[in-house]
Order: C-alpha cells, then structure tokens, then sequence
C-alpha cells in the first residue's frame, strides 16, 4: 500500500474504504492506473512472499521425509562415516 501511495496515488480512484463484517478494512485499487515498473515491482514482492509461506506452511510430515533423506545410510540402517 505504501508503494503505491508514494509511486502511483492514481491507483486509488477514490480511497473507499470498507470495513467488512470481519472488522477488516477492504480498499479498492485500480491496477489498469498502476505503472509497468511499479507492477512488476509489486507482482516479484508478492510472489516471494507468497512462496515463502508456502515453505513456512509445510507440513510436519513433509519436513520430516526431507530431513531423514538427507542423512546418508548404509543398508544396514546404521551411519556411514
């Protein structure tokens, strides 16, 4: 929100905001006024942001599969030096 309000102000047509039943507050945004730069500034952040919860949000059970496959043993089910 702050990006947009100090490089593309247009975006908000008119700043509506909405509280919803929820109590949280909804703002519409123009994309179609948003700049190249500035949207594809804004589409990278959120994509990062996006895949690093999917990375927190894993599952138990995924995590543990990952860490066991990445300690080599022998086929005897003991460690190899």
């Amino acid at each position: 929100m702050q990006v947009l309000d100090l490089r593309c102000p247009q975006a908000f047509d008119e700043l509506d905001a909405v509280t919803n039943a929820d109590n949280s507050t909804s703002i519409e945004i123009n994309v179609d006024k948003i700049d190249n730069k500035t949207f594809f500034e804004l589409d990278s952040y959120v994509r990062q942001k996006l895949q690093e919860k999917m990375t927190y949000d894993e599952p138990a059970d995924t995590q543990v599969v990952e860490k066991k496959s990445k300690s080599s043993k022998s086929s005897n089910g003991r460690k190899s030096a």
